[in-house]
């Protein structure tokens, strides 16, 4: 992954501490969906694609309030879902490879890592992650209550530099 670090972290966590809803930037949104169909290996990578979704879902939210007109140009960005079961998937099946923490039931996925917590509903339950949930690796997660999806382009921008920071290393 090739991405350029544009933001001081401490700033960024600043912002990301604050509730205020931020704008979604056409740029990041194409960042963002650029990275859809990747598969995350590693803990930076993995955050930085649940960063990119949380933005997506953000942008998804923000489109049922939309003119007609205006969806019509960004519907095939509601599509990602598909794409995040299979990354769950992947994490659940390589499960110990990741430092994350991860709670799924019928209708909520939720997985903290590095701190955050990202929730989405509507993830398929594939055999895997049905076997998952049943399992001793399978844990219940309180939620802390900070909605990401007001903030997404923060975190979004907090997790590039996590990458930019890893390569650099």
């Amino acid at each position: 992954m090739n991405i350029e670090k544009e933001y001081d972290d401490n700033e960024l966590i600043e912002i990301i501490s604050s509730t205020e809803v931020q704008e979604i930037k056409p740029q990041e949104l194409k960042e963002a969906y650029s990275v859809i169909k990747y598969k995350p290996k590693t803990d930076e990578e993995l955050f930085l694609y649940l960063s990119s979704m949380n933005l997506l879902n953000a942008w998804s939210a923000k489109l049922r309030t939309m003119k007609p007109k205006e969806k019509k140009k960004l519907r095939k960005i509601n599509h990602f879902k598909q794409y995040l079961s299979l990354v769950i998937n992947e994490v659940v099946e390589h499960y110990d490879e990741f430092n994350c923490e991860l709670s799924i039931n019928s209708n909520m996925t939720l997985i903290e890592i590095n701190g955050f917590q990202f929730s989405f509903q509507g993830i398929k339950l594939s055999k895997s992650i049905k076997e998952f949930i049943e399992s001793e690796k399978h844990t219940e997660i309180t939620w802390k209550g900070k909605r990401l999806q007001p903030i997404s382009p923060s975190v979004y921008k907090y997790a590039k530099g996590k990458i930019k920071n890893n390569s650099t290393d």
